[in-house]
């Protein structure tokens, strides 16, 4: 990963957009030098950078305030006058106006760009404080090698992969800080060194597999599972032994309803075959079917009350109906021909008398023919009048159309099929007449069981009703084991089903308990591995810290050698071989430790990952610096960063450097918030 350029805009003590051109980087000019004096914007640009890559990470969140870590919302936005956060409160208090009322935001964001094996990646992450309050910003990734631009969570695994947060404290950092990675406490550095030498993904897989082997091992319980196969193996016997019993019962019962089932016929054929039994059942017979026939009569009683009495007076006089039927049908006809005649007359004759040619002498004048005209048209006219009014005065004065409408309703009464439907009616009543009286002269007629066997009968009678009694209990008996047979035998089906998955489970279980076996096996393989590779990377993280501490501190030999122990953990010792306390070690040594581990971690590791460092030499002696600035800045990465000041980077310093220097930036910011850059030698001539 070689950085090509950086924006900063609205961030820290950057107001607008500042772009570093960091191209031109060489192997044996890998320095890009950006000096300014103290609060010109070195520290904002490192965390520039550091928010680009894990937004407001807790690392920066302590170093604020002392003995307070802020909230990522704190960090951001501020949090009163101690903090006022990292956007520009230039930008913050002079939004971009456009027109007279619309506020246009600002930007605020970081970027970079950088050349990696792949191609081109452009990562973007910015802020609208303006108009929402994420304090992790919304990070956008573009490359030459993605289809499409990755976002916020995708963007932030994108950058993880290439640099994970636990490196940036060793590839980014303040010189005047980095003296508590020799101070730090021996988790914490195990932990952050053992994700740097790759040997965490190899822990990871360890603990998973530890958790799998867990799962399968709880899984792979043979004994248990085999003891609840042995529980349900006796559970299914005895519902087996149950059901054997139950049969047994079943098939007592059933020998006894076939039992009393021979017994009940026998006593039926018995009472039918004993004297008088044939009377009782012809008594019953003659006793049904007189009911059945006066319920019968009595329908057709009601019938003839509805139908037929309001019709009797005219059926009792079928001669005085039709003489009457006779008389109205001729008067119909007689009233209609003499009128059919007077209206032909009055449309014909007219036309007859005084239309056809007449013998001249005898022809008429126009006024003649005229007044006669009239005179005859008016004459019919009264005639048919006269014969209409007669119609009405005939028979009993009915007028013409009454005595139709009467005609109309005596013929549907006198209708043949009416008057065979009121003869059926009474001919049925008649015969069911004299069928209740047979019936009942029957039933008189009817002897009794004679007395001698009258007590024999009803004995048999008491014993077939006993026989039919204890036939219904057994039938009873018969459902209730039927029943209870069903449920034990799905009982039993069910139990076979749990008999089969236990078997089942069996199997799997030997399967889980293989499997757990092989991921022991496993876990210890690669605990091993772990083990070797942890003393690999001890033995050579051991040998380059020790050679470049000797390399860096020249002054004296106090510290004589640094241990490396398997968790990772800095033990120093003098020249005797005994332990030297960290309280003994001097800021300045410490610093130096801390450098020369962090030389050695690059060389270990392999990281091609850019180094920026703010206020490189700090506490360091002036010999002490010579040796950092000839031997490790070259050195300490393919592409270095530094921030100094003026105070630690004189021109003599300087003059160490520059051959190493590829490009320099001289940062200004007369008024604290404003930082600007400019590509010009700290030192001119």
């Amino acid at each position: 990963m070689i950085f090509q350029e950086i924006t900063i805009s609205n961030l820290f003590s950057y107001h607008g957009q500042v772009t570093f051109d960091l191209t031109g980087q060489r192997p044996d000019r890998p320095i890009l030098l950006i000096s300014g004096r103290n609060g010109f914007g070195k520290t904002s640009f490192l965390n520039a950078v550091k928010l680009l890559f894990t937004g407001p990470s807790e690392e920066m969140r302590s170093e604020v305030q002392a003995g307070r870590k802020l909230s990522p919302k704190e960090y951001m936005f501020g949090n009163g006058r101690e903090w006022m956060g990292a956007f520009n409160r230039r930008a913050r208090a002079n939004p971009q106006i456009i027109g007279d009322d619309l506020m246009f935001p600002n930007d605020y964001f970081v970027k970079c760009r950088w050349q990696e094996a792949d191609g081109i990646v452009d990562a973007q992450r910015a802020w609208f404080p303006e108009m929402e309050t994420e304090p992790k910003g919304h990070l956008t990734i573009r490359s030459t090698f993605l289809k499409d631009p990755l976002k916020d969570d995708e963007a932030q695994q994108f950058l993880e992969k290439r640099l994970p947060p636990s490196y940036i404290p060793y590839f980014f950092f303040d010189g005047e800080k980095i003296q508590a990675l020799a101070e730090a406490n021996k988790e914490q550095t195990r932990i952050q060194l053992e994700k740097i030498l790759n040997i965490t993904p190899v822990e990871v897989l360890i603990e998973y597999l530890d958790k799998v082997k867990k799962a399968w091992a709880r899984e792979g319980s043979v004994g248990d599972e085999q003891r609840k196969f042995n529980e349900i193996q006796r559970a299914l016997s005895e519902l087996h032994d149950q059901l054997s019993a139950m049969d047994e019962r079943r098939a007592t019962n059933h020998r006894e309803i076939e039992s009393l089932d021979e017994q009940i016929a026998d006593r039926e054929r018995r009472l039918r075959n004993m004297q008088g039994f044939g009377a009782r059942e012809e008594e019953l017979r003659h006793k049904e079917d007189l009911k059945r026939v006066k319920e019968r009569l009595e329908e057709l009683r009601q019938e003839v009350l509805e139908l037929f009495i309001p019709e009797a007076p005219l059926l009792a006089n079928p001669g005085l109906m039709q003489e009457l039927l006779s008389r109205l049908e001729q008067d119909d006809r007689d009233a209609g021909s003499k009128k059919e005649l007077l209206d032909y007359l009055r449309r014909h004759l007219p036309l007859q008398v005084f239309e056809r040619p007449a013998p001249i002498p005898m022809r008429l004048r126009e006024e003649q023919k005229q007044f006669y005209l009239q005179r005859l048209q008016h004459t019919l006219d009264e005639q048919i009048r006269l014969e209409d009014a007669k119609e009405g005065i005939k028979l009993l004065s009915l007028q013409v159309e009454h005595g139709r409408i009467l005609r109309r309703l005596l013929t549907q009464r006198m209708d043949a099929n009416r008057l065979q439907e009121h003869g059926r009616r009474l001919n049925e009543i008649s015969r069911l007449l004299r069928r209740e009286v047979e019936l009942q002269y029957q039933l008189d007629g009817i002897g009794t069981v004679i007395e001698a066997d009258r007590e024999h009968y009803m004995q048999m009678q008491e014993e077939l009703k006993g026989l039919r009694s204890r036939h219904e209990e057994q039938q009873q008996a018969k459902g209730s084991l039927d029943g209870e047979r069903q449920r034990k035998q799905r009982e039993m089906e069910r139990k076979q089903q749990a008999l089969n998955d236990q078997e089942q489970r069996i199997a799997r279980a030997s399967k889980y308990h293989e499997h757990s076996r092989q991921a022991e096996a496993l876990i210890a393989l690669y605990r091993n591995y772990k083990a070797g590779l942890k003393i690999q990377h001890q033995e050579a993280l051991q040998a380059f810290i020790n050679r470049h501490y000797k390399a860096l501190m020249t002054s004296h030999d106090l510290l004589h050698h640094i241990q490396v122990d398997k968790d990772f953990a800095l033990h120093y010792q003098d020249r005797e071989g005994k332990l030297l306390g960290g309280a003994n070690l001097s800021a300045g040594m410490k610093q130096m430790v801390a450098i020369a581990l962090l030389w050695a971690l690059r060389e270990v590791s392999g990281k091609s990952v850019p180094v920026v460092i703010d206020t490189p030499l700090a506490r360091i002696d002036r010999q002490n610096q010579e040796n950092i600035l000839q031997k490790y800045f070259p050195h300490a990465a393919e592409q270095i960063i530094v921030l100094p000041t003026d105070s630690e980077l004189d021109k003599e310093k300087y003059n160490l450097l520059a051959p190493h220097v590829y490009r320099e930036y001289r940062l200004e910011n007369p008024h604290g918030d404003h930082t600007q850059r400019v590509e010009r030698p700290m030192y001119q001539g």
